[in-house]
């Protein structure tokens, strides 16, 4: 097909075909390049503790991809590629015709339109959050279906204009830039490919197996040296489809499953002693109900699983926002559903959305706790009381350090300095800490929980999922220590009634059992059989012992038995 003059689109002469498509393949290539410098390919925690960026890497390849584009070209018309890198718009964007810039214009918005509309679909079709009464599509801003509809708008008139101008070239242009844009994608998505860890481990903790979950490397066991496997999970090495004779359970949950001396999957693999029945550990720190369900959904359904059980912390789980980040629907932290994972490019998804992951928040968090708990429990360990009660302060606001300071000037914190000095397991944490002197001062404010809302909608839709496969789901509620350890009640009594203070805990898990009950969704409450065990929990870390996970695996081993039993 004869290109029309470019008169009508670059006010220079023609060129032809060949030179046009790389042209437009070589500045799509650059533009995105330069849109990658501010992403990072995948942020990962290195064994030092620091953040690393490889994005770079990413951004190096699609430049000489560029470049090599420009070079073949160049190896049969020179002059061809003076014209592609002077007439390119990044350099002389104030030569460019009119026309040029209606085709811009118009190419552009119409991509972003289709991406908003793609998101636009996927908010409310498949990526429905909000529980009743907000309306399915209160997920979708006022700004999203602006932007939507003015995209398109300045899309369809610089669309009519360039058609009736010149149908030939629009048709052409279309065409061409259809295809580039296809081609462009698919290679990023090969690309990426090679730097994304595997699946399922993308959708876990999201970097490289080999890296495992840092998070819970200290409560690594040395007597059974329980590791990562090749997804990244502290399991033994699974394979991504179970043995047709094999019932395979999943654990969907978060730091209850991952930090503790052994998990409490392998323990209860262990003492069910059957070599048809293989349990998950599918257990991700710092994670909440939203994304119990996607993990369900994406990750523990297509691995086979024939029953879920879904453990829910009442300690964190009850939250009032969604923790996986979204923008607009089309890309989303994996495995929240996205347009480009609809698309089949979970690599592109993966490298723009992992850093959000709230993992990676936790990890960072944890990396600049642990110098500042350090730093503390040598103060604490090595000071007299005076000055331990001294450096403790530091973890209180200034406005009302004065005010916890005559408060604890009127207890005797003797045996809860003990406490801080010797740790279960050497675990030192500030979080109950902080929490605990602000109580002592009057300035903490509990939060009642809404079991009614976002926590029961995941939950009920982690539920529908498993329905719609045929797979079991069991909710497994987990109390917190303060409610249900005495000994962790008696050693923090000092300071303040912790029991009194987690009150709203225990009354959010009563209400969430009730509407459990209510719905007849089965469930294992494990508050009876931890209440009154001391030694349960670590008294500082808050997650269970050995005791607490042979305690919690002993009360599992009879409902995975009847589970198993019935399904055969």
């Amino acid at each position: 097909m004869q290109i029309p003059t470019s008169n009508s689109l670059n006010g220079s002469p023609s060129l032809s075909p060949e030179l046009r498509a790389v042209k437009v393949l070589a500045t799509l290539l650059i533009l995105l390049s330069l849109a990658a410098n501010p992403f990072t390919l995948e942020r990962v925690l290195t064994p030092d503790g620091y953040i690393s960026a490889p994005g770079t890497v990413f951004e190096i390849l699609l430049t000489e991809a560029a470049i090599l584009l420009c070079g073949l070209a160049a190896y049969r018309h020179p002059v061809g590629v003076i014209r592609i890198v002077t007439d390119n718009a990044l350099i002389r964007l104030i030569s460019v015709s009119y026309s040029q810039c209606l085709y811009a214009v118009c190419f552009s918005t119409a991509s972003l339109a289709t991406l908003l509309a793609g998101g636009l679909i996927v908010l409310a079709y498949q990526d429905q959050q909000v529980y009743p009464p907000l309306s399915r599509f209160s997920t979708i801003s006022t700004n999203h279906i602006s932007l939507l509809m003015t995209t398109a708008g300045m899309a369809v008139v610089c669309a009519v204009y360039l058609f009736r101008r010149s149908r030939r070239a629009f048709l052409f242009s279309s065409i061409l830039y259809l295809g580039v844009t296809t081609v462009t994608l698919f290679l990023c998505e090969i690309t990426t490919s090679f730097f994304v860890p595997p699946w399922p481990a993308r959708g876990l903790h999201g970097v490289s197996p080999e890296l495992g979950p840092l998070f819970s490397e200290r409560y690594v066991d040395e007597e059974d040296k329980i590791r990562c496997n090749s997804w990244g999970q502290r399991d033994r090495e699974r394979t991504i489809n179970p043995h047709p004779l094999v019932h395979r359970i999943a654990f969907v949950g978060d730091s209850f499953l991952e930090c503790s001396p052994v998990p409490v999957s392998l323990r209860v693999e262990e003492m069910i002693d059957r070599a048809d029945v293989e349990v998950l550990n599918l257990g991700v720190s710092a994670t909440a109900p939203d994304e119990y369900y996607y993990r369900i959904r994406n990750i523990a359904i297509p691995l086979g699983i024939k029953h879920c059980y879904y453990f829910f912390f009442t300690g964190n789980d009850f939250i009032s926002n969604p923790t996986l980040q979204s923008r607009f629907g089309i890309m989303a932290t994996y495995p929240r559903d996205s347009l480009l994972t609809t698309l089949g490019l979970h690599s592109l998804n993966h490298v723009l959305m992992n850093n959000n992951r709230p993992i990676f928040a936790a990890w960072r968090s944890s990396s600049q706790s642990d110098l500042m708990n350090g730093h503390l429990q040598d103060t604490v360990s090595l000071a007299d009381d005076a000055d331990a009660i001294e450096a403790l302060l530091s973890l209180v606001p200034d406005s009302s350090r004065h005010t916890v300071a005559g408060e604890l000037a009127q207890k005797d914190l003797s045996g809860f300095l003990d406490m801080l000095r010797n740790p279960d397991g050497g675990l030192f944490g500030s979080r109950f800490l902080t929490m605990a002197l602000k109580a002592a001062g009057g300035e903490w404010k509990t939060k009642q929980p809404e079991p009614q809302r976002l926590a029961y909608h995941w939950l009920a839709r982690a539920k529908a999922a498993c329905d719609d496969h045929g797979v079991g789901f069991t909710v497994v509620t987990i109390p917190a220590s303060f409610q249900v350890d005495p000994r962790v009640q008696q050693q923090w009594q000092p300071l303040v009634d912790m029991k009194r203070l987690t009150t709203h805990m225990k009354e959010g898990n009563d209400i969430l059992i009730e509407r459990l009950r209510a719905e007849g969704i089965d469930y294992i409450d494990l508050h009876p059989v931890l209440d009154g065990q001391a030694g349960a929990y670590f008294n500082l870390d808050g997650h269970w012992a050995r005791h607490g996970v042979d305690l919690v695996s002993a009360a599992l081993i009879i409902h995975v038995q009847r589970v198993c039993d019935n399904h055969n």
